[in-house]
This record gives structure tokens, sequence and C-alpha cells, in this order.
């Protein structure tokens, strides 16, 4: 009985429940905050605070996760209406000014206050082997 719940335990903590594939790499020369969507707007994490909290420093990177399975990417995309990964990208310190003069994320986007928004459907990212490089 205890082998049983040892090795039910063993493919229970060997399983992920996530997918970390995504990775982006900030080789910008300051911090960088992003937002990650499949439509062009920030959906319902649509506050600064949030995305503040998002934020990779100069010369670093990071692996975004989605909690949607071990192929989340890549459902979250095909499910999608667009069939497309958006990505906003923004200075940290933009941001931060940005946050005292507009009232939401959504507003500073439909204004273009961003540093880039990058696009890729299911097959760019894949020939991009899931790295996303921000210049």
């Amino acid at each position: 009985m205890k082998k049983l719940i040892y090795y039910s335990f063993l493919l229970f903590v060997s399983c992920e429940f996530y997918d970390r594939k995504l990775k982006i790499i900030n080789e910008k020369t300051s911090e960088i905050c992003y937002i990650i969507t499949y439509d062009t707007l920030a959906g319902d994490r649509n506050n600064f605070a949030y995305y503040l909290r998002k934020s990779i420093p100069m010369n670093d990177s990071v692996n975004e996760i989605n909690m949607s399975g071990q192929k989340g990417w890549k459902h979250s995309i095909e499910r999608s209406k667009s069939g497309k990964l958006f990505m906003y990208v923004y200075s940290k310190d933009s941001l931060i000014k940005f946050a005292a003069l507009y009232k939401d994320v959504n507003d500073l986007n439909s204004m273009r206050k961003y540093y880039r928004l990058y696009s890729y459907s299911l097959e760019e990212l894949e020939k991009l082997n899931w790295t996303i490089i921000v210049q």
C-alpha cells in the first residue's frame, strides 16, 4: 500500500499542468513590461498595477506560463478569434508615467503608447522556437 501511495505521488508531481515554452528575452537597455493577449485588447486584466509586476530587467529573460495544460499556448492561440498571440511591450518607466495619465491599459493601447506590438501566429512562434526577443 505504501508503494502505491508513493508511486501515485510521483506520478502526480511529475505531471506538468502548465506550459512554460514561451520565452521572452529583453535586449533593450532598460526594464520592460509586457502584456500577452489573444486579442488586440488587454481583456479583463486591464489595470496598470498588474502589468507593472510583469517586468523583465534589461539583459534578462522570462519563461511566460500558460496555465491551460502542457500545450496551453498552442491551444489558446488555436481557440482565439485571430489565431494569433499579441504581445504589447512598454518601457517600465513609461508605463509608470502613463498610469497617471490614462484610465486603463486599453486606453493606452488604443492611442499606441506602447514601445512595440508583436503579433505571431502559431506557425511563426514555432519557427522562432517559442522565443520572442525584444530589442
